[in-house]
């Protein structure tokens, strides 16, 4: 599961401000679509692979005939990755041990593959770990690791490549996205501003509240979608004029939340009884975007796993919604765009089917 170390209160406390906004009166931006229903539907049954004993797979990455599992849902201290062989039905040793020395990490919040190079984001430690030429450590189990420090919090990145990242979610700053320098943690570029927002509430209260995933058009890499995590919309972003829009829908839905006094004259958002999460996890290839939605009230069990798949092209049109026959935690998708693979939690298997998108 996405974790994240940012203390979302269930209770309104004395350090809440008392507001809570029912009406989401700001905007994403003035580039927005709604739409109502997905141009087709399908139902997809999956069939056990694998039974993971090691932990709780919060993403997976596919990479030729492997599966790269994260497992960042763990509770003890089994490693952050393992591989899986698709063809020989095996897994290999894990590797990132937790811990806070060299090539270890507490907080593993995020990952994913770039130029044939993994990383790991860090939220606790505040650090980036990358290991290159992942295809030879499938094979020989060779690991080359870096580690880049970061000043930032954010709360998702994504590798740009091997020396730039995309961030988003950090506490203070008005952009969406900011691009930043890996080996001097120098901002590069930002950009993507909401085009209004409530006044009577701080700004951070209000970005928090639509913090989001982000994921880079796989092979071009010309292109960035977000999709938000408490209202059910993504917003694409040509990386050439950085230019976006947002495709909002079906239900077309705004977040409901209240803003907290954090302390140190910082706010965050906090959920509500009619707070939803909406997008749960993700995955892209260059002809499609993969999201599990889940819909679900943010209090209520389970929440935060999915029983649907939006899928959209890189243009944002809602191509397809998948209705599984299962809750899962995490998903990936063949390049091919044929073979989903997932995580089923209730289960501890890593499960897949075959997918048809025409």
């Amino acid at each position: 599961m996405f974790k994240t170390n940012r203390i979302i209160f269930l209770v309104v406390s004395c350090f809440c401000l008392f507001n809570c906004f029912n009406k989401d009166n700001g905007r994403l931006n003035k580039n927005t679509i709604t739409f109502t229903k997905f141009i087709s539907k399908d139902s997809l049954f999956f069939k056990k692979t694998y039974e993971f004993k090691e932990g709780a797979v919060g993403a997976i990455h596919a990479l030729d005939s492997n599966l790269i599992l994260f497992n960042n849902g763990s509770k003890n201290d089994n490693p952050f990755f393992y591989n899986y062989s698709i063809n020989n039905n095996k897994i290999s040793k894990g590797y990132i041990n937790k811990g806070k020395g060299p090539n270890e990490a507490l907080g593993g919040m995020t990952s994913g593959l770039v130029n044939n190079t993994l990383w790991l984001y860090d939220i606790t430690l505040k650090k980036i770990i990358t290991i290159s030429n992942i295809n030879e450590l499938i094979n020989d189990d060779y690991l080359l690791f870096r580690e880049y420090p970061i000043k930032e919090r954010f709360y998702m990145i994504s590798l740009k490549d091997s020396l730039n990242f995309y961030g988003v979610g950090s506490f203070n700053t008005k952009p969406k996205i900011q691009e930043i320098e890996l080996t001097t943690n120098k901002e590069v570029d930002s950009f993507g501003f909401f085009e209004s927002y409530p006044k009577k509430i701080p700004f951070s209260a209000y970005k928090s509240a639509h913090e989001s995933f982000i994921f880079i058009k796989s092979i071009s890499r010309d292109k960035i979608v977000l999709a938000y995590r408490f209202t059910d919309a993504i917003e694409i972003f040509d990386l050439k004029t950085r230019e976006s829009k947002v495709i909002q829908g079906p239900e077309v839905y705004n977040t409901q939340f209240t803003s907290i006094d954090a302390g140190g004259n910082n706010f965050i958002m906090g959920v509500t009884e009619e707070t939803r999460r909406s997008f749960v996890n993700g995955t892209v290839t260059d002809k499609y975007i993969y999201l599990a939605y889940s819909g679900s009230r943010f209090n209520t069990i389970n929440s935060y796993l999915s029983n649907t798949v939006y899928v959209y092209d890189w243009n944002g049109n809602p191509i397809k919604k998948f209705l599984l026959d299962r809750e899962i935690l995490s998903l990936t998708v063949s390049k091919n765009n044929k073979t989903m693979y997932a995580y089923d939690v209730s289960t501890g298997f890593i499960v897949e089917s075959n997918i048809n998108l025409e």
